[in-house]
């Protein structure tokens, strides 16, 4: 019985549609990781992306402060409640500088525990920023059209595969 070599039954080419699938995939996953631009950003939102950002700041502010009031109202001698309390409702800047003033004036366990609160404060409206800014990203990169990404994707996928079976051709001859 002879014994005869087996060739290679596989093609070694890529398949055009199945890189070009892959492609579409690659320009849709991309939607999501370009960065936003201000135009795009006011395109979408019609430019109250600053407005959104604020009314989150402003919300955040009202409602720590609403906290450390009812917090206040249990405990009436806690004096670092009462100075921070003065000290983020201050609307002039009078206000301000005589809190300040009470603030360093006030002895040290006061001032540690008005900076604890006051560092509370400031964790909390980060947050609230950090939070707002990239829930409006989310947002404009959702309202994004499939298209522009999604063409190119295919297109760049298609042309990868034919070029690969193309320059495979031309090695094997």
């Amino acid at each position: 019985m002879p014994i005869s070599v087996i060739n290679k039954t596989e093609s070694s080419n890529l398949s055009i549609p199945t890189s070009t699938l892959i492609g579409g995939a690659a320009g849709l996953a991309m939607r999501q990781f370009f960065p936003i631009y201000k135009d795009e950003l006011d395109y979408v939102l019609f430019g109250q992306a600053n407005e959104m950002k604020k009314a989150s700041l402003v919300s955040a502010k009202d409602s720590f402060i609403s906290s450390a009031k009812s917090a206040l109202s249990k405990n009436k001698n806690n004096q670092a409640m009462k100075l921070f309390i003065k000290r983020v409702e201050a609307k002039t800047l009078t206000e301000a500088k005589a809190a300040k003033e009470k603030i360093k004036n006030s002895p040290d366990a006061v001032k540690t525990e008005f900076k604890k609160l006051m560092g509370q404060f400031l964790k909390n409206m980060k947050a609230s920023k950090q939070l707002s800014e990239e829930t409006i990203k989310a947002y404009v990169k959702q309202k994004r059209p499939y298209g522009p990404y999604v063409l190119p994707g295919l297109a760049f996928g298609a042309a990868i595969a034919y070029v690969y079976n193309v320059v495979g051709k031309i090695s094997e001859t």
